[in-house]
């Protein structure tokens, strides 16, 4: 699913969360960005959806139920708390949400995504 914003630093409406399975993830894109969406043990965790080791996409199968290992390389995260499992050091980009009247809201960035990108992963050259 794609939503347009008009303008960064806003939140953004991204679905209901009826629509969110617990325990699947899901990804969806806002204003350029990767959101991805995973719903586990009662609460609902967003992060942009890249990893931080070689950029790589994060899809909805990344997710196996206890942890979030992207595809490229094997990086294995917490979905809970976006920390790197293995190897360690590094950690997902937790993107501010909130739920109102039973709909998932992202504060998207207020940079351009090509501005994020570069500032976000230039800190995980050395890894």
């Amino acid at each position: 699913m794609t939503v347009t914003v008009t303008y960064k630093g806003q939140w953004v409406a991204v679905c209901n969360i009826d629509d969110l399975i617990e325990g699947e993830a899901s990804v969806f894109k806002v204003g350029g960005y990767e959101v991805y969406v995973v719903p586990i043990d009662g609460e609902i965790h967003v992060y942009y959806g890249r990893c931080p080791h070689a950029f790589g996409e994060l899809a909805p199968s990344d997710f196996d139920g206890s942890k979030i290992v992207c595809n490229v390389h094997q990086w294995e995260f917490d979905p809970k708390t976006g920390a790197s499992i293995n190897p360690k050091g590094a950690k997902l980009f937790r993107l501010e949400s909130e739920v109102r009247d039973g709909v998932l809201y992202v504060k998207v960035p207020q940079m351009p995504v090509v501005e994020f990108k570069e500032k976000y992963f230039k800190m995980y050259e050395c890894l």
